[in-house]
């Protein structure tokens, strides 16, 4: 069997396929090619990964990446690829007043992408100040029209049910929002801090696949109850309601997290909520540096990555085509060297922990191709 590429002595971690070994790479055509049995390999392109760690390509399933039409967005390929990343969703940087304009400037783009819709039509266009949620304003005709014209790419609406955004009328605009949602038929994802009413009053209204944003989040009512999870969170998990821990500059409390993780609760999805405010920067640096804080504190190796692979690319509706080394999936991989070496990590309300493993992207292949490669990996 003749391959393009061949990594050899990684030690490969693929959740999907409960895979926790050294073994090999093989890419064919850009997808991930599996020999016969004592099959001999020729492979054009060797890459000795020896002592180094092997993934699936990283699913960022929530950051703002519409980088030419809001202050608040990174730029996709220069912040993703250098970090292992090769897919990503953004989760509502736009409205139907500029979706296009979003969609326009990802075909310059490499990363695999979905987006999540806001319901404010302009999106989050500004960091001057925030979007509004007025429901009277919402275009639910051109809604409907742009989630056919590019069902490929969306796969949902968001809203941030904040305080400060919403102000007192409780859950009225996210039951609107899943009114459209039903219409449409797709998922809704909820931001959550500080929210307007308890948390079991919003996680009763939320369907089986509707996405519940920051579930670590310290501000205001949280998920825990005298330190525990409270029942109706785990009800509703048991129901199909997905939890997100996207980090984000504002949205993540150690206290909140230990004790969850304590009691057994541990997010379905691990994501970023990168912004320019922390694209590089503390709290958040990337999504690696993310994964890496959960390490800190506890969690094993592979739970991490399937919290950001293959759990994130079924909800994306590419499971077995992204997220995984399994034959015939795209060649999206990432290799990383585990650096021990004492880190400190730091959330929303400035504690910190410490560390002391961190996950350093060595290597990103996106469709077979090496599209990063840390200087200090040149085999």
């Amino acid at each position: 069997m003749k391959v393009d590429l061949r990594i050899t002595g990684g030690h490969v971690i693929d959740p999907l396929q409960d895979l926790d070994q050294v073994t090999d790479v093989l890419v064919l055509n850009g997808k991930i090619a599996v020999p016969k049995d004592g099959e001999e390999v020729v492979a054009t392109q060797d890459i000795d990964a020896s002592g180094l760690i092997v993934t699936p390509g990283l699913i960022d399933f929530h950051a703002h990446f519409f980088g030419c039409g809001s202050d608040l967005c990174i730029p996709a390929d220069p912040s993703f690829l250098p970090s292992g990343v090769t897919a990503a969703v953004d989760p509502g940087s736009s409205g139907t007043a500029n979706f296009e304009l979003f969609a326009a400037s990802m075909l310059m783009q490499r990363v695999r992408y979905k987006a999540f819709m806001h319901v404010c039509p302009t999106g989050l266009g500004t960091t001057q100040f925030h979007e509004e949620i007025k429901p009277d304003a919402w275009d639910r005709p051109k809604m409907k029209y742009l989630f056919e014209k590019h069902k490929d790419v969306l796969i949902g609406l968001k809203i941030r049910n904040s305080k400060g955004l919403v102000g007192p009328v409780g859950l009225d605009f996210v039951k609107r929002t899943i009114e459209v949602a039903d219409e449409i038929g797709v998922p809704v994802c909820v931001h959550v801090t500080d929210g307007p009413t308890p948390v079991e009053d919003l996680l009763g209204v939320l369907r089986p696949g509707d996405i519940f944003c920051h579930v670590f989040h310290g501000t205001g009512e949280t998920i825990l109850d005298s330190g525990r999870v409270k029942h109706a969170v785990k009800e509703a998990r048991s129901r199909g309601i997905v939890f997100d821990a996207a980090n984000g500059s504002n949205h993540f409390a150690f206290s909140t997290a230990e004790a969850a993780l304590e009691d057994g609760f541990f997010p379905d999805v691990i994501s970023s909520d990168l912004t320019v405010k922390t694209l590089f920067k503390p709290p958040v640096y990337s999504l690696p540096y993310t994964l890496s804080k959960y390490l800190a504190l506890g969690c094993k190796l592979p739970e991490v990555i399937a919290a950001a692979t293959c759990k994130p690319a079924g909800l994306m509706g590419l499971q077995g085509k992204i997220g995984t080394l399994s034959a015939g999936a795209y060649a999206d991989i990432a290799i990383f060297h585990m650096d021990i070496n004492l880190v400190t990590f730091r959330d929303t309300l400035k504690q910190t922990r410490q560390g002391n493993r961190m996950l350093l992207p060595y290597m990103t292949i996106l469709n077979g191709q090496i599209v990063f490669r840390d200087l200090r990996f040149l085999n």
